[in-house]
Formats: structure tokens, sequence, C-alpha cells
């Protein structure tokens, strides 16, 4: 098990070198769209993108999910496991695929009133579907503790797709169509490279189909989970469109884009940490001290660095955009906090996955999604497009103590509520004062806001009493 516990600090750097260059690409590829698309371009790109995130949903049918769970339990068949997950996929997400050919136009009529050409929608529901095989070779490499070539896979599918996307909106002058062709193109590169990388896991040419009936026991329930996640993340979009205008949802994405900045953290750390967390899980030992203190020193240096974030977002959006995008900077502070949640989720889920409840998970982010879908209502009617990054942040802190609560429920962890509530209030509330902060430039007030706010964030989650006791802790699993 100390051995396994090491890798969490190797993988981790992996991780984190990796996904900071793949996060790079994203990032410099800000200032290349934010001069080929104005705010009203890039709020239709945005609409496409999230409509195809609700057919991604069908597509992937569970399947991520159930490859993490049962790759671990099949250790001895992982090869007839994995064929059967993407022969499941190929086969029922592709009829899905080829229904939503032939129904999508009628919905785009009915929901969209044809404000989009069918020809976006078509090819992005294409290049996800490609790029979803992908991401499942992509994890056979993560779950085999095989981070490097999991990242290979990643880099590559990210640097050829921006690429793509150079080449048909920008030199062939296809415009928003050739940011999906370009989308397309990489989801079809990135398939072919996957299964080649990972051709030692499958088998294409034999059915395997042994598995199909334990997937879609174990799949299908967290569809509905993998819904309300969606409406969690995209009523935001949603309520925008509706509302407001493709500008203010222009703005709104790119203030997005810069929050994800924080992403890297999130991810670097799901990416180490998820395997790890299924291997203790399923430990005879009591590993319980060890999952508070992780989730502990987790959010308070997270919020520490959505704080850090916030006091630079007004100079990263004059510095990488153009000044049609100059009104998203007061968006990113109260955005950025959705990244590090994003993190932290794995952290107090366990019990979910200790008990074998997943589908309670539905429960839980089915609160979020109501809450949001409220707040968001209420809010954007009230305060704009601000007002809906309020709503979008305050229900997914709605949605993690729900989650904490009915996890806690399961496999008691003793996690400090009154704490991580402590370190959200502090956390919200200096970034909501250094944004007003530096609307007016007083960077001098804003960083002593952002120092005491981000000091009282990580006192407040480790606490000061039991240092000795978390250093000792760190030791004994070979992390300090």
């Amino acid at each position: 098990m100390i051995n396994t516990l090491k890798k969490l600090k190797s993988d981790l750097i992996v991780y984190g070198l990796g996904g900071a260059l793949i996060n790079s690409i994203h990032f410099f590829m800000l200032p290349v769209y934010t001069r080929l698309f104005n705010p009203e371009q890039f709020g239709e790109i945005e609409m496409v993108l999230i409509v195809t995130g609700l057919l991604k949903i069908f597509y992937n049918l569970g399947l991520d999910s159930a490859q993490s769970i049962l790759f671990y339990k099949y250790k001895l068949d992982q090869k007839r496991l994995i064929s059967s997950i993407l022969q499941y996929r190929l086969i029922f997400g592709g009829g899905i695929l080829f229904l939503s050919f032939i129904l999508f136009p009628l919905v785009n009529k009915l929901i969209l009133n044809n404000s989009l050409s069918n020809s976006f929608f078509i090819i992005a529901f294409l290049g996800c579907f490609f790029n979803l095989i992908a991401e499942q070779c992509a994890q056979v490499f993560r779950l085999s503790y095989k981070p490097k070539q999991y990242l290979a896979i990643n880099i590559i599918t990210s640097l050829f797709s921006s690429l793509f996307i150079i080449i048909f909106s920008y030199i062939i002058g296809n415009g928003i169509l050739g940011y999906f062709q370009g989308f397309l193109l990489g989801g079809i590169f990135a398939m072919v490279y996957g299964i080649y990388k990972a051709r030692e896991y499958i088998s294409l040419f034999k059915l395997n189909s042994f598995y199909w009936k334990s997937l879609f026991k174990f799949g299908i329930p967290l569809v509905g989970s993998g819904f309300s996640f969606y409406v969690l993340n995209s009523a935001d979009r949603w309520f925008i469109n509706w509302k407001l205008t493709s500008h203010d949802l222009g703005l709104y994405v790119v203030a997005f884009k810069f929050s994800a900045i924080l992403m890297l953290f999130g991810q670097t750390f799901r990416m180490a940490w998820n395997p790890i967390a299924f291997n203790l899980i399923r430990s005879e030992d009591d590993n319980r001290p060890f999952f508070q203190l992780v989730s502990k020193l987790y959010l308070g240096f997270g919020v520490a660095l959505a704080l850090i974030l916030t006091l630079f977002s007004k100079l990263l959006v004059l510095l990488v955009t153009t000044k049609e995008y100059y009104d998203a900077f007061p968006l990113v502070g109260v955005l950025c906090f959705g990244s590090i949640l994003y993190g932290f989720y794995p952290t107090i889920n366990l019990g979910f996955w200790k008990k074998q409840k997943t589908h309670l998970d539905f429960l839980a982010t089915s609160v979020g999604a109501i809450s949001n879908v409220i707040l968001n209502y209420i809010f954007i009617q009230k305060f704009g497009v601000f007002g809906v990054a309020l709503a979008t942040t305050l229900s997914q802190f709605i949605w993690i103590i729900t989650t904490m609560y009915i996890s806690e429920s399961l496999w008691k962890i003793n996690y400090p509520y009154f704490r991580f509530l402590l370190v959200g209030v502090v956390g919200f509330g200096s970034s909501i004062i250094i944004i007003e902060l530096i609307k007016t430039d007083s960077y001098i007030i804003g960083s002593l806001v952002t120092l005491v706010g981000s000091v009282l964030s990580i006192l407040f989650t480790i606490g000061t009493s039991e240092f000795k006791k978390n250093i000792s802790l760190l030791r004994k699993y070979k992390l300090y």
C-alpha cells in the first residue's frame, strides 16, 4: 500500500507537468480564438458544444465510470473487459449517434429556432463520439498507473485539434464551420492514435459481449447522474442563451476559460488521486484519517489559488484577449471556484464507492442541478450575466455539501463540515471584494485581501493545533 501511495507524489508531478502543457495549448489558443471570433460567434460555438455535451451523456452510457471500477475488479481479464466496453460503445453509442442525426433537425427547429446550422451540430456530434473512444483508450493507461502514455494521447489530441481548427477557420476561411471541421478531424486522429497505443488491451475483430450485461446494469443508472451533472454545469449557458444575448454568452465563455486555468489544479489532482483512492478504499486498513487530511489540504490551497487568480484576472483578460472581451474579467473570480470544487469532489464522495451506492450520486447531483436552475432563474433577472456566474458557483457549493452529507451517512470519515463552510464563506467573500477592488485598479488593497483570505483558508482547513498530527500522517504515507 505504501509503495502505491508513494506514486501519488510522482504521478502528481507527471500529471501536473502534462496537464500544464495541455492547458497551455488551450490557453495560448485563446488569443487566437478571440481574434478569429467575436463574442457573438464565440457564443454560437458554445451553444453547439453545450448541445453536444448533452448527447455525450447518452453516447457515453456511464462507461467511463464502469471502466474505472471494473478495471481493478477483473485484473486477470482486462483485455476482454476493455474490448467489451469499446464494442458496447461502438454498437449502442453508435446507434444513438445515428438517431441524433435523424431527430436533431426537428429539435433544432423547436428549441433553438434554427438559429444555428444543422451541419454545425452533425459535425460536432461525430467529433464528440470519436473523442470519447480516444478518451477510453487514454483512460486505460491512467488506470494502469502509466501517466506518461495517458498524457501523450491527450497532448497529441489537443495539439492536432487546435492545428486543424486554425487551418479550417483561418487559413481556409470557413469561420465557425471550420472550428467544428477541425474538432472532427482532431477527434478522428485522436481515436486512431488512441486505439493504436492501447492495442494490447483491445481486440477489435472478435465480438466480446461477455460483460455487456454488467456494463448495462452499472452504467445505465449513471446516465441519470450524468444528466444531472450536465444541468449543474450547463444550465448557465442555456439561461444566457434564453434570457440574454450571444454577446453575453461569448463573454461568459471567455471568462470561464480563464477560470479553467485552475482546472489544471483540479484535473491534476483527480488524475493522480482517483486510482489510488479506489485502491485504498478496497484496503483492509483504516485510511479514513488520510482521506480527511487530503480533502482539507486540497480545499485550503485550492481556495488560495482561486483568490490569486481573481486578483490577476483583469490583467490576464486585458493581456490575452481583444477589447471586445474586456467586460469578461469580473466573472473570472466567481467562476474559478467551480474549477476548485471539481477537484474537491473525489475527496468527499468516497462513501458512494466504498458501499457501491453510486446511484446515490444522482441524488446529490440532482440537488445541485435543481438549485442551479432555480438560482439562475432568479439571479439572471436581477444581476444579468454576473448573476449567472454567482448562481452557478453557489449551486456547486450546494452540490458539494449534499454529496459530503450523503457520503458520510454511508461511510463516516468525519469531515470538518464547519471548517469547510467557513473556508467557502471566507474564500468566496474575499473574491467578491477583490473583484470590486480591481475594477478601480486598487491592487495594493486587493493584494492584502488576497493574502489574508488565502492564509485564513489554509489555516481554517489544516488547523494550527493539528499541524504536528498532520505532518506525522503525511510521513506515515510517505508523502512528506
